[in-house]
């Protein structure tokens, strides 16, 4: 066991049907759990019928199997790896064969390995068996492993996520979600998908737009009828009797809110409301106090009816 042997693994029959199967539907990985090497004593003949070991001695059900281990060797590729327990002591292992969850043989290859005591002690060392894994292309061969398996090293794993995301970034259709920049405030730049046409607006615009719910607008000194756009901010100060009317959103079934902060210096003056407006708990408030009030508009129905929130400070 000095001199490593290797030997051609052969594909059977019904590991091609197995791959071809889960190629054509697009379900790529399929090596499980499930899937176990088996040993044997006999004289193998692999080709494509083959679909058992001629004399099989060591399995999954046998006592000391251990989980199978998939690793990379360099230059060699894939394989799968299975430790050989001292209760085969002696045997000369002369065929291996892998076989998947549903005990169909996938791979079969010759081996001659000669167990033998290699001390005087009796106990063999982790002597490992490798079935390379040419026949299975690489991409669709792996996917389900479990606590005993080797995991990808920390190199293989970034070259695998820098290969994907380079390839990913390539593609132009990988982030239509995002608006593609095109330099300053001065330029345009289109915002894919917008409104499923190439819509363009400056980085200006929408820096505007992105800042207006977070920026307050102050309306300053009102009376008469100030109108109260959906998802902005406002603050005032009430200067007379002032009626409140609310823009209609844009889109129906869904929620839009507006945020009106005011105060009443001299306590005197009427805040009216539209009509449609009714407060959640069904008590419109006394506006004629000189405490900072903050009143929340809300609709889902493009304003046909209004939910409004109110508080004050003090």
């Amino acid at each position: 066991m000095s001199d490593e042997q290797i030997y051609v693994p052969q594909l059977t029959q019904y590991g091609i049907n197995l791959i071809e199967e889960h190629s054509l539907a697009g379900n790529t990985p399929f090596i499980t759990d499930g899937w176990y090497i088996a040993l044997g004593t006999g004289e193998l003949v692999p080709d494509l019928n083959t679909a058992a070991l001629v004399n099989q001695v060591f399995d999954k059900n046998s006592p000391g199997y251990m989980a199978i281990t998939f690793g990379h060797e360099e230059g060699r590729g894939r394989f799968a790896q299975l430790e050989i327990p001292t209760s085969l002591t002696g045997m000369v292992i002369s065929e291996l064969g892998l076989f998947d969850e549903n005990n169909k043989l996938v791979i079969c290859q010759k081996t001659h390995i000669d167990l033998l005591l290699t001390q005087s002690t009796g106990i063999i060392n982790k002597i490992k068996v490798k079935l390379y894994l040419h026949a299975i292309p690489a991409q669709i061969g792996f996917v389900s492993v479990n606590t005993s398996f080797s995991y990808p090293t920390k190199e293989e794993v970034q070259e695998i996520m820098s290969t994907g995301i380079s390839a990913h970034n390539l593609d132009t259709d990988a982030h239509t979600y995002l608006a593609r920049l095109n330099g300053n405030e001065g330029q345009n730049f289109k915002v894919a998908q917008a409104q499923n046409n190439d819509e363009a607006v400056n980085l200006g615009q929408l820096n505007g737009i992105l800042t207006d719910k977070k920026t307050v607008t102050n309306l300053g000194n009102v009376s008469g009828s100030v109108t109260l756009q959906y998802d902005k901010l406002y603050k005032a100060q009430l200067a007379g009797d002032t009626t409140i009317v609310l823009a209609e959103p844009e889109n129906n079934n869904e929620l839009y809110n507006t945020f009106f902060s005011f105060t009443n210096p001299n306590a005197q003056y009427t805040l009216t409301l539209p009509q449609n407006v009714q407060y959640n708990n069904a008590i419109s408030p006394n506006y004629k106090v000189t405490n900072q009030q903050r009143i929340i508009f809300e609709t889902i129905d493009r304003g046909e009816t209004v939910t409004a929130y109110y508080g004050k400070r003090g």
